[in-house]
């Protein structure tokens, strides 16, 4: 991206690409869908060696720029991935609606993950690619966007006003942040509307995160900024950063305002942390041993909080990992979940943190089995959290590599995803091997299908 898109997305949350790849590389991935879709079914995580072709697209230079910059070096593509098919729409007695078979959601949202949640970062930590394989004007159904919303803690009728709809040419792919808010339209036309979602990850912590900044406040306003915290759009996003502006005579009184939250935010389909923990992370260095005296707090929604923050702040927080490893050891799979991740982008020694990760990914808690959200348990996303962990530790010793091949074919199958990541970095032959022997098992032969051949 240009100096001025990077700006944009910083800003806006999105940026409109366009790949220099033939049109006839498109219009055979579109017959591609239309086939799968159409005569078979919508094959959800597995559309991409359903249709290989899309890896093309992803491989464009025009992609691999643009999401280096806004996730660093070693972005990983997520195992999740979809394919929303528009459908035209239907005529009713009160107007029209989407077309049956639509898998796009007409509305306003922004996402979950999948699988299960986790707390939305104001840190570009996720991007999406929406890749349109046809031409798509307004008429035809393309996705909704509105602006800057990946900060919001919830959308007001002044953000639905500014939504615009991302039409584009055939091979038009829009890089969003991961929470900006999105939905589909409506198609007007007479023939399908596909989009492929991809999700990426970032693995590197960067030294500095570009987030929102706002004037230098004066210490007499903080309280009037700690009072807007939690607040309505967009006076809490300024009080967010504005007390973090305000550097360590901040830290006290906003943690005291975490300290005093009482209900919990918790949510099996998306997690919006405290609007004071994302303060102390922008915070940073002044707010770590404060933020370690919270994880022992009685309420476990304001410990998640402070693992969240010390985790937003990465390897300056380094100090807390051990206080962090402790909290693998709590009963709930939300801290658990939590302190994964943040151990993850703020490091650990090896030493210490590999045996709980074992633990936790080759053991099983019958505690956690309940399923939460689209039938996924909280064992489920603990292990999934603990081999992204260890993907962004970039540990790749012996022990490291066995670990990982002893998790491959976990009930979870992003558990696998995530792990021949970590064995492909390595370059270790047994490594090699062992990924190579997983995908094999896993190959899709996408020269045949319902109707043309099936062996």
């Amino acid at each position: 991206m240009t100096t001025a898109q990077h700006q944009e997305f910083l800003r806006d949350g999105y940026v409109i690409l366009h790949p220099d790849l033939p049109a006839s590389l498109h219009a055979k991935i579109q017959q591609r869908l239309a086939f799968v879709l159409k005569q078979e079914f919508n094959l959800g995580n597995n559309i991409l060696p359903a249709v290989p072709e899309l890896q093309l697209v992803l491989d464009a230079p025009e992609l691999i720029g643009p999401l280096t910059q806004v996730l660093g070096e070693g972005y990983v593509l997520h195992p999740h991935r979809f394919c929303h098919n528009n459908e035209p729409v239907e005529q009713t007695e009160t107007g029209v609606k989407a077309g049956a078979g639509t898998n796009a959601f007409i509305g306003w949202h922004q996402d979950s993950h999948s699988p299960l949640a986790r707390p939305r970062h104001h840190a570009c930590r996720y991007a999406m690619v929406l890749y349109y394989p046809q031409d798509t004007p307004k008429e035809h159904g393309p996705t909704q966007l509105i602006p800057g919303t990946h900060y919001n803690r919830e959308l007001t009728e002044a953000d639905y006003e500014r939504g615009f709809q991302a039409a584009g040419p055939a091979g038009t792919c829009v890089l969003v942040h991961f929470d900006i808010a999105h939905g589909g339209s409506l198609n007007l036309l007479e023939h399908t509307r596909y989009m492929v979602k991809f999700v990426f990850v970032r693995t590197q912590e960067p030294e500095h995160f570009a987030l929102p900044t706002q004037p230098m406040p004066n210490i007499a306003e903080l309280p009037e900024l700690l009072g807007a915290l939690n607040g309505p759009e967009p006076e809490r996003l300024r009080a967010i950063y504005s007390l973090a502006a305000l550097g360590e005579p901040a830290v006290a009184p906003v943690c005291a305002a975490l300290a005093s939250r009482t209900e919990s935010g918790w949510a099996e389909s998306a997690i919006v942390m405290d609007d004071a923990t994302y303060a102390l992370a922008a915070l940073g260095e002044p707010a770590i041993t404060s933020l370690m005296d919270l994880l022992n707090h009685p309420s476990e929604w304001v410990q998640i909080n402070a693992i969240f923050a010390l985790g937003e702040m990465g390897k300056k927080a380094c100090a807390a990992s051990d206080a962090l490893i402790g909290k693998l050891a709590s009963p709930s799979h939300s801290v658990v979940r939590t302190a994964l991740d943040a151990l993850g982008q703020l490091g650990a020694d090896e030493a210490a943190l590999l045996p709980e990760l074992r633990r936790l990914l080759l053991t099983s808690n019958p505690d956690w089995q309940e399923p939460l959200y689209r039938k996924w348990t909280g064992e489920n996303q603990v292990r999934v959290n603990a081999i992204s962990a260890l993907l962004k530790l970039g540990w790749h010793s012996d022990e490291v590599i066995a670990l990982v091949i002893a998790s491959l074919n976990d009930p979870c199958g992003y558990v696998g995803g995530f792990g021949i990541e970590i064995l492909e970095r390595s370059g270790k032959p047994e490594a090699l091997r062992a990924a190579l022997h997983y995908l094999k098992a896993h190959r899709w032969d996408n020269t045949l299908g319902k109707g043309v051949r099936t062996y």
